[in-house]
């Protein structure tokens, strides 16, 4: 597994373009449309991520039933999301999966989702 960071604007705006293209449903979708907050917690940690050059290409960018943003990354049966829920009482977190095992993580700093990465995809 080779882990290959966003390293150009054109790759970081993609990325960004996704999220921001969550907000953009048609109306009957509406339930699932992430809020602001979801939004700009997600756009922060993105620009931090690619700040620190460790925005990695997600294979996934979506809003589940509750508008929360999921960006995942995924690899065999490993697979780990970046989640800002839409809930202004919710904080962003970090889901993870390896197989039957998985858990959830408060460290959405550049580090922290780093060190989870790392911990899946390259042990």
């Amino acid at each position: 597994f080779e882990v290959r960071t966003l390293k150009t604007l054109p790759e970081v705006a993609y990325v960004l373009e996704e999220v921001v293209g969550l907000a953009s449903t048609s109306p009957e979708d509406d339930e699932d449309a992430p809020s602001a907050h979801g939004m700009n917690q997600c756009l922060e940690i993105l620009l931090s991520l690619a700040k620190n050059e460790v925005l990695l290409r997600p294979t996934d960018i979506i809003s589940d039933v509750n508008g929360d943003i999921r960006i995942a990354w995924r690899w065999k049966q490993r697979e780990i999301e970046l989640v800002s829920p839409s809930d202004e009482s919710e904080d962003p977190y970090i889901y993870f999966s390896l197989g039957k095992d998985y858990g959830a993580d408060e460290d959405v700093s550049p580090e922290g989702i780093t060190r989870k990465l790392r911990e899946l995809f390259c042990a």
